[in-house]
């Protein structure tokens, strides 16, 4: 019976006594069930009641000194009392609905919650000091929300925070939720051998829209696409709760198993999650790359002692989940970055600084992992679409370099710095076969092209092959650049051009060429100003010539004479009267001519380009 009296004097605003306005709504209320159920209403009635007794004091001390007017101030004291409080709180973050809903659990009557307001309800009966109506949303919470990784992602994606301790606590146990499900996806992806499919996030359905109130049970999806799905739901929320969920990853060591070698998969597995629906903007592809890095570095220590030697620096297990893993995710990490950096110069709004900042502090370490231990890629770097800069940043780890604007080249490395090792000479020849393939899409500035084929030395590379090729294709697209150029400052650049042509073929060991790129070596202008070319040119038309002078007179000592009867004697004259040892002394005094040759050449050209400098001098000061 006093229930449905309660209900009616809600309804109604009968007989009501205090009037709160809360986003300029107003609500007719009373104190009675208010004060019982709040302990916010109760402080206000004590406050009040206070007040008033303080008003009575006072009008009847003045009642005292004046007894004609002490009837009228009292009857005035009465009235005021019986006036209708109004209280304002239009401040009241969780909003007029959720304080509507409060309220009525004062009136007894049951709350009615839903995914979308029993966050700001609490907020609510938390300000109000309601405490049977907080522990009410919390079985609520519990039950349909914390239950259940799904729910919990839900309900963040479209939860605002309310400037409340209700945000703490309600992100908190979303957060233990998500991390507890992840973490154990993780757990049961304990190797990715099988051939991996990809899944389609479309038959998980969306939970964006509706949220089931009943726990879902667990589906026959296969672990490595749990997983999948998991990374990608967690990445879709706000950056401050993605970047929450990761740290409480890492601190519950969290990980794909580190004793899994199928790099192929893992990098499919990878390859896969990125390519998901859920997954297509660089955001959230910028979210899964710094949380699986976030996890290796969490597992991997980082070596930051740059002041030993590259050899000692390198852990070998520090790949321990395979290349294929690690150059993925960096060449992933690299993309985003680009992708970033345009996108917030464009001001869009998609990223954050602190997306940012993590998606540059995951390509950093990647690079340092990756650059520090080259000699364990499982494949290629040129199977990687990876920027020039990255592969910079590769080889300066690797040998040990800290990386600068300027980078510092030396004809001879200090011993120890890096040792022609097998390891080294095939880093080497990788590095060469990467840069030749960059060349077709990427662009090189001629210090960085520089630098990545003096970071080897000559002594390193077993073949100069590739390296010959990766120049050779270098210099042609300079040339394009500048094939058009007839200003006196395009002419700068050229004589630029031209030095920086003259000291990369300087680079390539003529005696490392096969004997195709041996022939082409031969027929390049650039190669033959080199005097060790020419004589080690020379040199070889030297063998060549003695070889088939052994052959011819190996021949004719059988007794296979050349001569016909119709032959002269003076056409047929023996090779005997040639003996190797003259042609040997010939072909040297050829060689030492052709030196001495070359020398006086650039001697007098110096001499010329002196003469010209005067000259332009003598014309500057006339």
């Amino acid at each position: 019976m006093a229930k449905s009296w309660l209900h009616r004097i809600r309804d109604t605003g009968d007989f009501s006594d205090v009037t709160v306005y809360v986003e300029g709504q107003a609500f007719y209320l009373h104190m009675l069930p208010l004060v019982c159920a709040s302990s916010y209403f109760r402080s206000l009635l004590t406050t009040s009641l206070s007040m008033s007794i303080n008003h009575l004091c006072g009008s009847y001390t003045e009642a005292c000194c004046s007894e004609n007017d002490s009837s009228s101030l009292i009857s005035d004291s009465i009235n005021q009392n019986k006036r209708t409080q109004v209280i304002h709180l239009n401040a009241l973050a969780c909003g007029a609905q959720a304080f509507s809903i409060a309220v009525d659990y004062c009136y007894l009557i049951k709350p009615s919650y839903t995914v979308d307001n029993v966050a700001r309800v609490r907020a609510a009966a938390e300000f109000l000091g309601i405490s049977e109506l907080l522990e009410s949303s919390k079985k609520f919470l519990y039950g349909n929300v914390f239950n259940h990784w799904k729910n919990s992602i839900a309900f963040l994606q479209q939860y605002t925070r309310l400037g409340s301790s209700a945000d703490e606590y309600v992100e908190t146990r979303c957060i233990r939720a998500i991390t507890a499900a992840c973490k154990k996806a993780f757990s049961d992806t304990q190797s990715l051998s099988a051939p991996i499919k990809c899944y389609d996030l479309a038959n998980e359905g969306s939970i964006l829209s509706k949220v089931s109130t009943e726990a879902r049970s667990r589906s026959s999806v296969p672990s490595h696409e749990t997983l999948s799905i998991v990374l990608v739901k967690i990445c879709s929320l706000r950056d401050e709760i993605v970047e929450k969920i990761i740290e409480a990853l890492v601190s519950a060591e969290a990980n794909l198993s580190l004793n899994c070698r199928q790099g192929r998969n893992v990098k499919e597995w990878l390859d896969n999650t990125l390519s998901m629906d859920g997954c297509r903007s660089n955001r959230e592809r910028s979210w899964v790359v710094v949380c699986l890095t976030r996890l290796l570095q969490k597992s991997c220590t980082s070596v930051k002692n740059l002041s030993i030697s590259a050899d000692q620096q390198r852990d070998p297990s520090s790949l321990e989940l395979s290349s294929y893993y690690w150059c993925a995710l960096l060449q992933e990490a690299s993309f985003c970055v680009k992708k970033v950096l345009t996108e917030m110069e464009e001001g869009s709004i998609g990223f954050s600084d602190l997306l940012k900042n993590k998606l540059l502090g995951a390509k950093s370490f990647l690079e340092e992992r990756i650059g520090r231990n080259l000699n364990e890629l499982d494949d290629y770097l040129r199977s990687y679409r990876l920027d020039p800069q990255v592969l910079l940043s590769l080889v300066r780890y690797f040998r040990g370099i800290q990386t600068s604007p300027i980078p510092i080249y030396s004809d001879s490395p200090e011993e120890g710095e890096i040792k022609a090792s097998a390891s080294t000479s095939e880093v080497a020849e990788e590095v060469d076969s990467c840069l030749w393939n960059l060349l077709d899409e990427e662009t090189f500035s001629a210090k960085d092209f520089i630098f990545l084929v003096e970071a080897f030395p000559a002594q390193s590379r077993k073949s100069h092959d590739l390296l010959y090729a990766a120049i050779e294709k270098f210099m042609e697209k300079e040339k394009r650049m500048h094939i058009d150029t007839v200003q006196n400052d395009e002419k700068i650049e050229g004589n630029q051009l031209a030095q920086t042509e003259q000291k990369l073929w300087s680079l390539v060991d003529v005696r490392k060429l096969s004997k195709s790129f041996y022939y082409r070596a031969i027929s390049n202008r650039e190669m033959l100003k080199r005097s060790e070319v020419i004589e080690y040119v020379l040199r070889q038309q030297m063998r060549e010539l003695e070889k088939n002078l052994v052959m011819e007179a190996s021949v004719n000592s059988h007794g296979i004479s050349k001569c016909t009867e119709e032959s002269t004697p003076d056409s047929c004259i023996s090779p005997t009267k040639f003996s190797t040892e003259k042609l040997r002394h010939i072909m040297q005094q050829v060689v030492q001519a052709s030196l001495k040759l070359l020398e006086e050449n650039s001697r007098r050209a110096r001499e010329i380009s002196e003469l010209k400098r005067q000259y332009s001098d003598l014309l500057l000061i006339s």
